[in-house]
């Protein structure tokens, strides 16, 4: 807690807060716990042996208190007058030193004495501890000073050019999940049965071949449901005439899948022919097959096969063996015009 420091006749001089030195009057006035009080201590009794004497006068000094002057050879007082104004006064005038007499004849010098060994005397009981003075009010609160005006805001900086834009980063699209099971048919009245159409002519019979309808459309009994050519024992459904010749003249035949509005989901077949003769016998799927994970394919891949996502479009160039061949080429999509 802070100290409040009096005067002789009773009135509080200053307050010294915890840990400070005040240099307000001649002496060191020390606070509570101040950091090597022991010293400063010291040097307040010297001062007080010597009345301050110096060649210049202590700072603040109280009325009463004495100063040696070691220019003039003077013990002074600080006296105030009726206005409270203080000077230091004389307080006795040092007389003159005597002429030093002559020094005399030097004698013998004595024996040397023997050299005692006194015990050493009882260290006497420690004071008890005088008790705490009072603690003085509390000086009032000076008033605070006003608030200083807002300097004005200064004009905004131009906003600085936004930088380019980074290319577009080219991610694998996973692979399709499996099909979820087809869910049950919805359970509506059956419509009635349209008029039946008149019978179209019957077209002409083709080269080996028990049975050649022309162009034929071939539409599923129920929305979502596949469309089946089965053909008959181990032969194969064959596809002769193209439906556009002139504009694929290099084709022996041709089958379109659907329309512009609705594609067949997936095409399989059981052997691929290619144009060098070639063919594979072992079958696989040609459309909608998953995307190959990588160039070595898995087991199960055929030559023939074609897969596309996003990014590629994958084409199967060799039937699977051990995963040590690549079978699987791919292309990148272009994205320029043409």
């Amino acid at each position: 807690m802070p100290y409040v420091v009096r005067k002789t006749n009773g009135t509080n001089l200053l307050t010294i807060q915890d840990g400070a030195l005040d240099f307000s009057t001649g002496l060191y006035l020390i606070g509570r716990s101040y950091a090597g009080y022991g010293e400063i201590l010291a040097d307040n009794f010297v001062r007080l042996a010597e009345n301050f004497a110096n060649i210049a006068p202590p700072q603040n000094p109280l009325e009463g208190q004495v100063w040696y002057d070691s220019t003039a050879k003077k013990l002074k007082v600080w006296s105030l007058d009726a206005n409270n104004f203080g000077d230091w006064q004389a307080v006795a005038q040092a007389g003159s030193i005597g002429p030093r007499g002559a020094t005399g004849f030097t004698g013998p010098t004595g024996p040397v004495g023997a050299t005692g060994a006194g015990p050493t005397g009882l260290t006497g009981a420690t004071g008890e501890t005088g008790p705490t003075g009072r603690t003085g009010p509390t000086g009032l609160q000076g008033p605070i000073g006003l608030t200083g005006a807002t300097g004005s805001t200064g004009p905004t900086g131009f906003t600085g050019a936004t930088g380019p834009t980074g290319p577009t980063g080219i991610g694998a699209t996973g692979s399709i999940g499996p099909r979820g099971p087809t869910g049950p048919s919805g359970i509506g009245a059956t419509g009635p049965r349209g008029d039946t159409g008149s019978t179209g002519p019957t077209g002409p019979q083709g080269p080996n071949s028990a049975f050649d309808p022309g162009t034929q459309t071939i539409t599923g009994t129920d929305t979502n449901q596949p469309i089946i050519l089965n053909p008959n024992g181990t032969g194969g459904v064959q596809i002769v005439g193209t439906s556009n010749a002139a504009l694929y003249p290099s084709l022996s035949g041709g089958l379109t899948l659907g329309t512009s509005g609705k594609r067949w989901k997936s095409l399989y077949v059981n052997t691929v022919f290619f144009n060098d003769g070639t063919n594979t016998t072992s079958g696989g799927a040609i459309l909608g097959v998953p995307t190959p994970a990588t160039s070595f394919g898995l087991a199960g891949n055929k030559r023939g096969m074609i897969s596309f996502d996003y990014t590629y479009l994958y084409y199967c160039s060799d039937d699977y063996t051990d995963g040590s061949i690549k079978i699987w080429r791919r292309v990148a999509w272009s994205t320029a015009n043409w």
